[in-house]
């Protein structure tokens, strides 16, 4: 049950956008840009976090294993430069929590929390459920109400925006 997503859509207002760190100006991003991110979901595995110390933990609140993997691989915004201490000594974030899937209990909201160094992308309020062969399809939002990118600088301020998109490609089961 490993896919790889592309969504695709555009930076929309939102609850605003914040660019204190200066990467939008810099990328040329406002509200109706293009945006698009790639990133690999595997129901299957359990999520993680990368702390700065090297250390990999399993993300398993309440002792339960509610989550799955979810790697980013590129995007919009992608950016090389990996700021350890802009996100509480995180270096990667690679998980979602679906409340739907019968291999773990219901926990927290249906989302997806996927970063690499300093950008950070948010799938939240998912109400679709993965079809039948445990992935979802072509056009689809996640049924998100809220989709948002962050991206740090290294001093730890951020540029921040909503956006809404579907999923444009999806490629079958990976290996």
């Amino acid at each position: 049950m490993k896919y790889q997503y592309t969504i695709t859509g555009k930076i929309i207002k939102g609850p605003g956008i914040d660019d204190t760190a200066g990467y939008l100006k810099r990328l040329e991003l406002s509200e109706g840009s293009p945006v698009s991110y790639t990133f690999i979901i595997d129901l299957l595995v359990v999520g993680f976090k990368k702390q700065s110390d090297g250390l990999i933990v399993p993300v398993q609140p309440g002792g339960s294993l509610p989550t799955f993997y979810a790697r980013y691989v590129s995007g919009t915004t992608w950016t090389s430069a990996t700021y350890l201490p802009s996100h509480d000594g995180i270096v990667e974030l690679n998980h979602g929590v679906v409340t739907w899937l019968k291999l773990y209990p219901a926990w927290g909201e249906r989302g997806i929390l996927i970063g690499n160094g300093n950008n950070y992308l948010a799938i939240n309020d998912m109400g679709e459920q993965p079809k039948a062969s445990g992935r979802w399809p072509l056009n689809s939002s996640f049924g998100s109400g809220n989709m948002s990118n962050t991206i740090y600088d290294a001093a730890g301020k951020k540029s921040r925006f909503h956006f809404e998109a579907k999923i444009s490609e999806v490629w079958g089961e990976l290996t």
